[in-house]
């Protein structure tokens, strides 16, 4: 599985330093972090070993460079979803590390605040730790290395390639027509679209599978269209 950790405007250099130290713990080496300052005396302290991680981060001006180096963007938040609010059903380390595959992104928030809301519409699936009701916010660093923990022990090998973030947006396009021909109310459209993408970003979808579901919603487009 190719990882690479987003930290998003980190406010602590401290907590950089030791996510690096966190993903040379478990195998991982791409950092990138969106901000314009540069990594200080503490950062490097705090990475320990995994100084090459940290001389090696990546750092961009916007969250979208950063999306465009994955297939699979995973917010995290410390905010469950629930059938009331669908577009928020998050899933856990665990339960995450079974279904992604190929180029995964994951997004760490700002120490105080977290992702914005916007940030967490931009990904693809979204992740909550289940931590205790009575404090459940934690540590930007101690957060990625649970989540990198559960990733470290997916298989090196599938026996499958998954499908790639170009074909997700390519079957997502087929459906947005398909939606717009068979659904006449705007806010039901999106609803629809809304849970078509959590469905097809929360599962392992094969590259041939992506390949078959693309075909036949392009036939079903046709149809609709004669």
């Amino acid at each position: 599985m190719d990882v690479t950790v987003i930290f998003i405007e980190p406010e602590n250099w401290g907590n950089v330093g030791s996510i690096a130290r966190c993903m040379k713990n478990f195998g991982f080496e791409r950092l990138v972090l969106v901000t314009h300052d540069v990594p200080d005396d503490e950062a490097r302290t705090l990475a320990m070993h995994a100084a090459d991680v940290l001389e090696n981060a990546i750092r961009v001006p916007t969250l979208q460079d950063a999306l465009a180096m994955v297939d699979t963007s995973i917010a995290t938040t410390c905010v469950d979803g629930s059938d009331k609010n669908f577009r928020k059903v998050t899933v856990t380390p665990r339960e995450l590390a079974t279904v992604v595959c190929g180029k995964v992104g994951i997004l760490i928030g700002r120490e105080g605040s977290g992702l914005t809301n916007t940030e967490i519409a931009s990904c693809n699936v979204i992740l909550r730790i289940p931590t205790s009701p009575s404090y459940p916010a934690m540590n930007a660093s101690h957060a990625c290395c649970v989540i990198l923990y559960e990733l470290s022990q997916v298989p090196l090998r599938r026996r499958y390639r998954g499908a790639s973030h170009l074909e997700k947006e390519l079957i997502m396009k087929d459906v947005s027509h398909i939606v717009e021909k068979v659904e006449s109310r705007n806010f039901k459209r999106e609803v629809v679209r809304d849970v078509f993408s959590a469905i097809l970003h929360r599962s392992f979808m094969t590259g041939r599978e992506a390949y078959t579901l693309k075909g036949i919603l392009r036939r079903i487009r046709r149809r609709l269209e004669e």
